[in-house]
Formats: structure tokens, C-alpha cells, sequence
């Protein structure tokens, strides 16, 4: 069975580039370095605004336990 986060949001106008940089390190890091996370992907529907919607698949309910990131945000 896998298991599956998606969290829906509106960014705040103009923030798309600093969501991008943020979300992109946090979804590679997840992917390389978060035990049982399969896949990490954020959906930008066109046409409306700022919009950002994190997919996170995982093995386990515990894999989506929050876990310390082992890397510097490029941000």
C-alpha cells in the first residue's frame, strides 16, 4: 500500500521563484534522503496565479513523519 500526501495552496503574488527554489530542494532531498519517499512532485496548474500543489508518495504513514533536511536551502 502506499501512501499519499497533496497539499493544495495559493502563493502569495510574485513569490513563485522563491517557492520554486525552496520546494525543488526540499522535493530533492526528500526523494534522495527520506526513508520510504517515492516520489516528491509539484503540480503547477497554468492559468491560475500562483498555485502550487505538493504530491508526496510515500511507502508508509511514518515516512511522512517530519525528519530533519540534511542540506542548505540554495535560497
Amino acid at each position: 500500500m502506499l501512501f499519499v500526501v497533496v497539499v493544495d495552496f495559493q502563493l502569495k503574488p510574485g513569490m513563485r521563484p522563491q517557492f520554486r527554489c525552496l520546494i525543488d530542494a526540499n522535493e530533492d532531498a526528500s526523494v534522495k534522503n527520506g526513508p520510504g519517499c517515492f516520489q516528491f512532485d509539484v503540480l503547477e496548474p497554468a492559468g491560475e496565479g500562483d498555485p502550487g500543489l505538493p504530491c508526496e508518495v510515500a511507502a508508509s504513514e511514518a515516512a511522512f513523519n517530519p525528519t530533519p533536511h540534511p542540506y542548505t536551502l540554495p535560497c
